[in-house]
């Protein structure tokens, strides 16, 4: 998921030090999204 993340922020950003930034980003608040949901539905 990161290499994708990475890649697509390089792509849209043009800058690769900026897009590789961006990338990160994007994949950690996928990753602390994706648990949100998770933990809240598996509450018990």
């Amino acid at each position: 998921m990161l290499v994708v993340g990475v890649a697509g922020g390089i792509a849209l950003v043009g800058d690769i030090l900026q897009g590789i930034i961006q990338g990160v980003l994007v994949t950690g608040a996928t990753v602390l999204g994706h648990q949100l949901v998770k933990q809240t539905i598996n509450r018990e």
